[in-house]
C-alpha cells in the first residue's frame, strides 16, 4: 500500500488505480473498487448501488498507472431529473493514469449499456409531455406502444393507440419513437395526423447534457424494458473523469 502522505495526495479516482495490486490482495483490491463506487455518483448519477471491478496485467503496471479494464454496474441510476436507468454497465479499456499529476491521460475505448424500465420510461415521458392528456407507455414484444387521447382532429380529444419502435437520431444522444401502425379504437390514423402526433412526442428520450456524454448505436425492447447499447467518447470520459479527481 502507498504511505499515507501521498495517499492523502492523490485524487480519489486515481488513487483507486494506484491501490489495485495483485500481490496485496483481495481486500485491498477491494478497497479500491469500493473507493471508485464512492467518487461515482458525481461521475455518473445518483443511484441506489455501483459496483466496480479493475482487471490489470500485474502490479508493476498498476503502479505505472496502466490498467486493462475498468468494469462499472450500477443499479437504479439518476442518468437525469426523472429518468432512472434499472441497470448500466460501462466498461473502459485500457485505461492509463498520471500517477504523479493524479488524472487519467488515455482511455482506448469505452461502452455502455442500460436497461430502462417500461415503467421508469413512461415516468420520464409523462414529464416531459405534460401537454398530451392520458399518456401512457406499455411494451408489447419487440414494440413499445404508446396510448393517449390528443386533440388530434382539433375538435375533441380522440383515444389513440400507437405501435412502434425507439430509434436513435444521428446525433446518438436523441431517441426518438417511429410509428409502425396505429388506431383510433377500431380505425387508422390517418397519416398526417400520425405525423403530428410524433413531432408532439419525439424525442421520447433526451440524453444531452449528461455529466459525460454518450453516444447511442442501438435501442431495442427486450424483456419489457428499453435497452440502449452505444460508446463514450474518450475525450469526454478523460474530461469528466479528470474534473470529478480535481473537484472541478
Amino acid at each position: 500500500m502507498l504511505p499515507r502522505t501521498v495517499r492523502r495526495a492523490v485524487p480519489a479516482l486515481v488513487l483507486l488505480v494506484l491501490l489495485v495490486c495483485g500481490g496485496c490482495g483481495r481486500a485491498v483490491r477491494g478497497k479500491a473498487e469500493d473507493r471508485i463506487d464512492a467518487v461515482l455518483p458525481r461521475y455518473l448519477g445518483p443511484a441506489d448501488r455501483y459496483e466496480t471491478r479493475i482487471d490489470a496485467a500485474s502490479a508493476g503496471a498498476v503502479l505505472r498507472g496502466h490498467l486493462r479494464l475498468i468494469h462499472i454496474v450500477g443499479t437504479r441510476v439518476q442518468l437525469r431529473p426523472n429518468l432512472v436507468v434499472d441497470t448500466l454497465t460501462l466498461d473502459a479499456r485500457s485505461v492509463t493514469a498520471d500517477p504523479r499529476r493524479g488524472t487519467l491521460t488515455a482511455v482506448e475505448s469505452a461502452a455502455f449499456r442500460c436497461r430502462i424500465s417500461a415503467a421508469h420510461l413512461q415516468s420520464y415521458l409523462i414529464s416531459r409531455r405534460l401537454g398530451i392528456p392520458d399518456l401512457s407507455l406499455e411494451t408489447q414484444g419487440e414494440f413499445l406502444v404508446v396510448r393517449a387521447r390528443p386533440d388530434l382532429l382539433g375538435v375533441v380529444p380522440v383515444p389513440v393507440r400507437v405501435k412502434g419502435l425507439p430509434v436513435p437520431e444521428a446525433s446518438g444522444d436523441l431517441l426518438d419513437f417511429v410509428p409502425d401502425r396505429a388506431s383510433v379504437t377500431i380505425l387508422p390514423v390517418p397519416r398526417v395526423l400520425l405525423s403530428y402526433f410524433s413531432r408532439r412526442l419525439n424525442p421520447i428520450v433526451d440524453l444531452r447534457d449528461l455529466p459525460v456524454a454518450i453516444h447511442v448505436d442501438t435501442a431495442a425492447v427486450e424483456s419489457g424494458a428499453l435497452v440502449l447499447t452505444g460508446t463514450v467518447p474518450p475525450d469526454t470520459l478523460l474530461r469528466a473523469a479528470n474534473a470529478t479527481a480535481t473537484g472541478n
